[in-house]
């Protein structure tokens, strides 16, 4: 038997606020899609006083979902050849402000801050609707 590997698609849409229902009710009317509930997300962005990580294309972000905390610090490379590419880490941690003593994650921060202190820049709440699709896979061919 051949064991089967899952992929996450993460699928982001935009719509005005007048068109949320109809699309949600789009998205569940799919074939193969499964309701796997809701969650709230709450991301709050850091960065210190004079936007020392904006200006070294870093962002740092700290996660709340369903009571635990994620961070996340993401570079963004201005001369990759793909202008959405960039790279990401994050770890869980203890709470709700950033940790620069997070192995992944913080210690990507900590030389680039030095002794400056990080504060909240913006914080976005959002209401995710969370469903699952199963894909057909096309049939392999054996010889």
């Amino acid at each position: 038997m051949e064991a089967v590997i899952g992929t996450e698609v993460e699928l982001k849409l935009v719509a005005p606020p007048a068109g949320l229902e109809k699309a949600r009710r789009m998205l569940l009317a799919m074939p193969a899609a499964e309701p796997k509930g809701e969650a709230e997300v709450v991301s709050t962005y850091y960065d210190t006083s004079d936007l020392t990580l904006h200006k070294r294309h870093l962002t740092l972000r700290v996660r709340r979902r369903n009571g635990t905390f994620v961070q996340t610090v993401k570079v963004e490379d201005p001369e990759a050849l793909d202008a959405f590419e960039r790279r990401e880490w994050e770890e869980p941690i203890a709470g709700e402000a950033p940790d620069l003593n997070a192995p992944k994650t913080g210690a990507r921060v900590r030389d680039v801050v030095g002794g400056q202190a990080l504060h909240p820049v913006f914080t976005t709440t959002v209401r995710r609707r969370m469903k699952s699709s199963h894909a057909r896979r096309p049939a392999s061919k054996r010889t």
